[in-house]
């Protein structure tokens, strides 16, 4: 997508692991989700354990 015709502010960020716009980068670059599913990354193994809540 050319970024010349597009608001500075219109919700995409620049991902700097792929090198390319994405919805789900941050402003610094940083991708928000725990895996990439548009390069064919696998989602993260759960773990044998059930998460426990957290005291408070």
């Amino acid at each position: 997508m050319n970024r010349a015709f597009v608001s500075e502010n219109d919700g995409w960020g620049f991902c700097q692991a792929k090198r390319e716009s994405c919805i789900f980068a941050d402003e610094k670059g940083l991708c928000c989700l725990a895996y990439c599913r548009l390069y064919g990354e696998e989602p993260p193994k759960a773990s044998d354990e059930p998460s426990r809540p957290q005291q408070v």
